[in-house]
């Protein structure tokens, strides 16, 4: 599989599950609200199912995928990642690309309102984002009430 020695190689990012037949992601289960992993899961199954039915085309090379890996994690929705060109770029410009790409196949799969809100997530921040506001905003009491806000509220 994608020529790693075996499945639980990627097990802190991604956990594949060849006998389920299912891949788990990590990064989506920091989300607060319910609407945003909406949205994140959206993009990832569309993605996801774009690339299996597209031709396939080499990718960047593995370094260049730790390090923006690092920049993304370091640096959120600010961060500047390569492109497909291997140049720098903003993350709201790609991810204006990959919205592209997964819009015709979100609407295949029933899921392309719950896609849509990933632009207006990136542009507050992201998750992290929203909870530095909250924290600025109410302090960490603030933050508290904000994180534990049901749907709705």
């Amino acid at each position: 599989m994608a020529e790693v020695p075996d499945y639980t190689f990627h097990w802190w990012k991604l956990r594949p599950h060849p006998r389920l037949g299912t891949v788990e992601l990590r990064a989506l289960d920091v989300q607060a609200r319910p609407e945003h992993t909406a949205a994140l899961v959206a993009a990832v199954q569309s993605l996801a199912r774009h690339e299996a039915q597209a031709e396939p085309v080499a990718g960047p090379a593995p370094e260049i995928l730790d390090e923006a890996s690092f920049k993304a994690a370091r640096a959120g929705v600010a961060a500047m990642l390569p492109g497909a060109a291997g140049r720098l770029r903003p993350v709201a410009d790609l991810l204006d690309e990959a919205l592209e790409l997964a819009r015709p196949v979100a609407r295949a799969l029933g899921c392309a309102e719950e896609l849509e809100g990933l632009t207006a997530l990136a542009g507050q921040g992201g998750g992290a984002g929203l909870q530095h506001v909250a924290h600025r905003e109410g302090g960490m009491g603030g933050l508290l009430r904000a994180l534990t806000r049901r749907p709705g509220d």
